[in-house]
């Protein structure tokens, strides 16, 4: 799957989450990359198309859930790392070191995330967001220690401004024991 732009809808209600997403798909084509409820009763929706339906469909969907939009994302040139993050593609790189940057909303971690991917020489390890997380996004980088630390420089503190950061964590030379664990097996 060749994703270049992403919309992205995080709302507090499932109803009004599928209500939007029933409104997005009909208003312009687009497909769903993801659609369904997250702990604790939000609803993220993630759709892909070109520039012009998915920025058609994601203001359909504004316009729809306002009432519980909780965050929103359109993204263009979408950076591959995160699109194989996001469907869970295996990625091989062995951390240096490790940063660790965890979100109360998902949307602001993917966008977080690819702001800092795009800035650094970082490799994105995984976007582990779900039920499990409690609605939450743990984004894991992989880097040298440097690169890694001006990621999290420019990732905490966007997060930060929106008010979706919860914590960020910087650990060099992780132990190997740990590798099973960063990746979320």
């Amino acid at each position: 799957m060749n994703i270049h732009v992403l919309g992205i809808l995080e709302l507090s209600s499932i109803a009004d989450g599928l209500l939007a997403l029933d409104g997005m798909v009909k208003a312009a084509p687009v497909s769903i990359v993801r659609a369904e409820p997250v702990n604790p009763g939000k609803y993220l929706i993630i759709i892909e198309g070109d520039v012009a339906s998915v920025e058609y469909a994601m203001e359909r969907g504004i316009d729809i859930g306002q009432r519980s939009l909780i965050d929103q994302l359109f993204l263009k040139n979408i950076d591959e790392q995160i699109v194989n993050a996001l469907l869970m593609r295996e990625v091989t790189a062995s951390p240096e070191s490790l940063g660790i940057l965890e979100t109360l909303s998902i949307t602001t971690g993917i966008e977080a995330a690819d702001m800092a991917v795009k800035a650094t020489g970082i490799t994105v390890l995984g976007i582990l967001s779900g039920n499990e997380y409690g609605g939450k996004a743990v984004v894991t980088f992989s880097g040298d220690l440097g690169d890694i630390e001006d990621a999290m420089n420019l990732a905490a503190p966007f997060a930060e401004d929106k008010g979706q950061l919860y914590r960020k964590v910087v650990i060099p030379g992780p132990h190997a024991d740990m590798r099973g664990f960063i990746y979320g097996n």
